[in-house]
């Protein structure tokens, strides 16, 4: 391969379906029912929060089948929005959902970045009663971004490899402490799969499957970006989707209910503290158990942004290499073949992103209300554009497998139809009650895309399309 062909190509046959599968994982955050998201589903649903995530595992299992047929015949860095691309091939579609992408994912850094600081602060304030200075928070925040600088710049199989180390690590200690739960509690019960025990009736139990359960579940794709790294992409990808999930919704689920089991007839006191799991693991378990819960999570969610990045660097690369943003952005490192200018401007906008909504947000709303405030704008942002590309994704499929001609009404038309009316009830209720400042979360969201629009109607006779090559089809 000549040098000019060479300065935009990732290095091919990089990543194993086991390092896929973890990565997978650790984007989905095996210890999140525990600590975070979980608590979501026990406010809405109370006891059967388990029943919630079991639920929500089986719809995700739906909304997988159009990734799934999509893997099989694109395997592209610019996953979902390639996805739209060569079943469309029309530039404001694919581009503008090329572009929410980019917005994701910087948004998922700003997320995942600031809530390990603010972790950091509500963790040690709500459990040891000690107050974190402000300084320390940021510097923790920063820590993951920094991280990924150093990690996204070399091989991606280092990402893979630590993704393996990490998730096995969240999910062996997380299962002995769900184990010792399990054992120590008197209150086991399959009562906590009984729908009609949901506090809030089946509203609130369906609540608690989308915005606790399906949210939770949200990384599963995260893959797809790897397409032009992975071994055997074509065949590789899709199995290693559907493993990643399975492991994670047996996982999620058996851990809410370790949580709730735990918790029996004192759930609603455990709810008053930031994440149940952490109170019951003190009561039954100890202050030992409990330092090790919270510093394995701590880890786990600083790590969050050096995985993610990977993807935000991999979207910038994608859009770059198709000139709709400058094209210097799609080279890559002679040795390592990373997108280390990608990654490079990936970890400043993260950086700059963090200190503004957190400097911002706490000026205006105190340091308590202000670092919830800070994480939970670009969480709304990333939730709100994640079920926007997916039903997309969902709708364009039966569009290219038409070309390919293999159209199948089930699976590719009626499965991923459902999926998509799950995902619009769950961004119904995800914006429910949403008020100002996390609202300003539409408003960006709403001019990025009525941007994003007119860029596009002035800049698309610059643009690259991708198009579906029949004849290299499997």
């Amino acid at each position: 391969m000549d040098e000019e062909n060479r300065e935009n190509k990732l290095e091919e046959n990089a990543l194993s379906f086991w390092q896929l599968v973890f990565y997978a994982i650790v984007i989905m955050f095996p210890a999140t029912a525990f600590a975070i998201t979980g608590s979501t589903a026990m406010a809405y649903a109370g006891p059967v929060a388990p029943l919630s995530f079991l639920v929500a595992g089986i719809i995700l299992l739906f909304a997988i089948v159009a990734v799934y047929y999509y893997t099989i015949y694109v395997a592209n860095a610019g996953g979902y929005y390639k996805f739209v691309e060569v079943s469309v091939r029309n530039p404001y579609l694919s581009k503008t959902i090329g572009l929410m992408q980019f917005l994701y994912y910087i948004s998922v850094m700003w997320f995942t970045s600031i809530l390990s600081g603010w972790l950091l602060w509500t963790g040690f304030e709500t459990m040891f009663n000690i107050s974190i200075p402000l300084w320390l928070v940021i510097l923790v925040s920063l820590a993951g971004p920094l991280g990924f600088l150093l990690v996204g710049y070399r091989k991606i199989s280092l990402s893979g490899n630590l993704a393996i180390a990490v998730g096995a690590l969240e999910i062996a200690i997380f299962a002995v402490i769900g184990i010792l739960l399990i054992i120590k509690t008197p209150y086991n019960s399959l009562s906590y799969f009984d729908v009609s025990n949901s506090w809030g009736g089946f509203s609130g139990f369906f609540a608690a499957v989308v915005v606790g359960g399906f949210l939770t579940y949200s990384g599963y794709g995260s893959i797809v970006m790897y397409g032009e790294e992975a071994k055997t992409p074509h065949s590789t990808l899709k199995k290693a989707i559907v493993t990643a999930a399975v492991i994670i919704i047996i996982y999620e689920t058996f851990l809410l209910y370790s949580v709730v089991a735990a918790a029996g007839p004192t759930l609603s006191t455990g709810l008053q503290f930031f994440a149940p799991g952490f109170y019951y693991t003190r009561i039954y378990l100890g202050m030992t158990y409990l330092a090790v819960a919270f510093i394995v999570v701590l880890f786990d969610q600083i790590m969050a942004p050096v995985f993610n990045g990977n993807q935000a660097a991999r979207i910038v690369f994608a859009l770059a290499r198709d000139r709709v943003i400058p094209e210097n952005l799609s080279k890559v490192h002679k040795k390592f073949r990373s997108p280390y200018l990608a990654v490079l401007l990936v970890t400043i906008l993260t950086l700059i992103g963090v200190v503004l909504l957190i400097a911002l947000s706490v000026y205006y709303y105190g340091i308590d209300y202000g670092l919830f405030v800070a994480w939970v704008i670009p969480g709304t942002i990333l939730s709100v554009i994640w079920m926007i590309y997916h039903v997309v994704v969902n709708e364009t499929l039966p569009v290219m497998m038409k070309k390919i001609g293999k159209l199948n009404a089930i699976m590719h038309i009626a499965l991923p139809t459902l999926a998509s009316v799950f995902l619009i009830i769950a961004l119904y209720y995800s914006v429910q009650g949403i008020v100002w400042p996390v609202s300003v979360s539409f408003i960006i969201l709403a001019v990025w895309i009525i941007a994003s629009i007119i860029y596009i109607r002035f800049k698309k006779d610059q643009f690259k399309m991708e198009e579906l090559k029949l004849k290299d089809l499997p």
